[in-house]
């Protein structure tokens, strides 16, 4: 009797340290999804707070749009991997499947879109990309 106690007693110790373990790895991924929107409004500071290109320089016009379009589906991508992260962390698992299918679409977006912009940008304006 005493070893079937003890036997449960151990097994909820486990149990609850996998349960942790589990919450904190769930908690981790809201938390790099945080510290990665941050990094995306650093990395586009200039853009968003003065309409200026790498560097300072000025965006050419030609490729303005493209660049709006570049970090709209950036800043989407981003906020979509946040949300992903809260829906599991809240136990919403098939909500976080669904989202996943617009996220890959937007991974593939992003390949493209940060491709163009940075060969329409040495197209338009290659004096910026001099040292």
């Amino acid at each position: 009797m005493l070893e079937a106690i003890s036997d449960a007693a151990t097994q909820s110790r486990t149990q609850s340290a996998v349960a942790r373990t589990q919450q904190s790895e769930k908690l981790f991924y809201v938390v790099a999804g945080s510290a990665m929107l941050i990094a995306t409004v650093v990395g586009f500071r200039l853009f968003l707070g003065y309409g200026k290109g790498f560097r300072g320089g000025e965006i050419t016009r030609q490729i303005v749009s493209l660049v709006v379009v570049h970090v709209l589906a950036m800043f989407s991508w981003i906020i979509l991997f946040l949300m992903q992260s809260i829906f599991i962390l809240n136990g919403n698992r098939r909500l976080h499947m669904r989202a996943g299918v617009a996220g890959a679409v937007l991974a593939g977006a992003m390949v493209i879109l940060g491709s163009a912009v940075a060969i329409s940008s040495a197209r338009h304006n290659p004096g910026v990309y001099q040292p």
